[in-house]
């Protein structure tokens, strides 16, 4: 089967957080013409509803590879950090000073002990994770200046780690962005996939270099342009997502 599997947040959606008529009416062909679409996000399902239904995918792919959706946006697969484990890497991050900050997302609510962003965005909520935190986590973002403190913990928990955001964040989670496109494919009985894989940042490297074909935007970080084969001519200002898949299918017409 053939995929076209995109991130979202400066990938497909242009510098405003939105999508262009241009680039939906480009995915709706590539759709028309075989291809599945696929959302890959490290934004969970409640953060990523407006664009599911503008965009309709056959299935999407949330929290960095944690929870699969059908083309219904019904859950059909779901891997977290144990409520146990999450218990007990909360508590060794709380014991680092060095750690500035601590969100934990579930499948139904995103935690936060910050609470002055707890304010500025009300669906999140305010917790301070010492009293006893006993919920099976998604993902857990870390923010310090000491980013191998949370990617030990990660290790010893035998958990993926992602660092991005100039290194001031880090996730750690069950699962990755590439491991989520593996299961789909898992789940599909898809052995030999013809994956088209878009993203920009480095939680999305791998599933851009392992794919059948990874392509980098052009408005990622220059350090990510030698990591990879195929970057885009157009940054996501300029519908460079759109523009390649129309190279691509293009490319079958001849």
């Amino acid at each position: 089967m053939k995929y076209i599997i995109f991130d979202l947040d400066d990938t497909i959606l242009n510098h405003h957080s939105k999508l262009t008529k241009y680039t939906l009416k480009t995915l709706k062909k590539a759709q028309k013409a075989g291809y599945l679409l696929i959302i890959n996000t490290a934004r969970n399902l409640n953060n990523s509803q407006k664009e599911f239904d503008l965009i309709r995918p056959d299935y999407a792919i949330y929290s960095a590879g944690s929870v699969i959706v059908n083309e219904k946006n019904i859950p059909i697969f779901q891997q977290g950090i144990s409520s146990f484990e999450t218990k007990e890497i909360l508590r060794e991050l709380l014991s680092i000073r060095e750690i500035e900050n601590i969100t934990v997302e579930t499948a139904e609510h995103t935690y936060s002990g910050d609470w002055e962003y707890t304010q500025r965005k009300p669906a999140v909520i305010y917790c301070d994770f010492a009293d006893h935190f006993e919920k099976e986590a998604l993902k857990i973002l870390v923010c310090t200046n000491q980013k191998e403190i949370p990617e030990k913990i990660a290790k010893d928990h035998q958990l993926n780690y992602v660092n991005y955001r100039n290194g001031r964040w880090g996730r750690i989670s069950a699962s990755s962005k590439y491991a989520g496109n593996q299961k789909l494919f898992e789940l599909l009985s898809d052995d030999h996939p013809q994956d088209y894989v878009f993203g920009d940042d480095i939680g999305d490297l791998e599933m851009i270099q392992k794919a059948f074909h990874g392509v980098l935007l052009k408005n990622a970080n220059k350090n990510l342009h030698e990591e990879v084969s195929h970057l885009t001519k157009h940054t996501n200002r300029k519908n460079g997502v759109a523009k390649y898949i129309r190279q691509i299918l293009k490319k079958e017409t001849l």
